[in-house]
């Protein structure tokens, strides 16, 4: 089964200090549909930001944080590491179009 390590990065760039900044993120993978989820981690430029999480209408993680000091750059880092599967198909649901 294939393996893929993915990171993603979010960079916001401030002209001016701000002071606070409030902040929804969305960047946790899911386990199921034909991937396992073999490693995560979120990493926040701020080593004082504390991401809480809860799962979403959908079921999916979503993650919150305060940054409180002042700051020009914010920057949100996720690396991840993904096993892929065959998904897994009900017998008579096999949507080949035959």
């Amino acid at each position: 089964m294939p393996v893929f390590q993915i990171q993603h990065t979010t960079k916001y760039e401030y002209d001016f200090p701000v002071w606070e900044s409030a902040n929804v993120i969305k960047l946790f993978p899911r386990t199921g549909d034909g991937q396992e989820v073999l490693h995560h981690q979120v990493a926040i430029s701020d080593p004082d930001a504390r991401v809480e999480t809860y799962p979403d209408y959908f079921g999916n993680t979503t993650g919150i944080f305060n940054i409180l000091g002042q700051h020009r750059e914010l920057v949100i880092d996720s690396v991840l590491k993904i096993r892929t599967n065959a998904p897994n198909r009900q017998a008579g649901n096999d949507n080949t179009g035959d």
